[in-house]
């Protein structure tokens, strides 16, 4: 009987809570914005132009703007989904209390 409560302390313990969910949330954002605009910066001028000079036809012109495109948006539906993500689990009971 021991053990089973103390392995409910832990479970309990190792939950955070809505604070925590929101700190992961806003450092995954800082670590995105980080990442995103270091390879934007890298990536966007150089490659894409170099691409579309290399191989010149408009179908790849037109593959590179739906990459293109689609790497501007990344961002926002990703910080859209941590939204959901953060409401969502902010909205979880707490274990073994019943209370939000």
């Amino acid at each position: 009987m021991k053990i089973i409560n103390l392995m409910k302390q832990k479970l309990k313990y190792k939950r955070k809570g809505a604070v925590y969910v929101w700190f992961v949330i806003f450092v995954l954002i800082g670590v995105m914005m980080v990442v995103w605009t270091s390879f934007s910066q890298a990536f966007i001028p150089d490659l894409i132009p170099t691409v579309n000079e290399t191989l010149n036809s408009t179908r790849t012109s037109q593959v590179l703007s739906a990459i293109t495109n689609m790497w501007n948006f990344f961002p926002l539906v990703f910080i859209f989904a941590l939204f959901i993500w953060g409401v969502m689990a902010s909205q979880k009971r707490e274990y073994d209390t019943g209370y939000y």
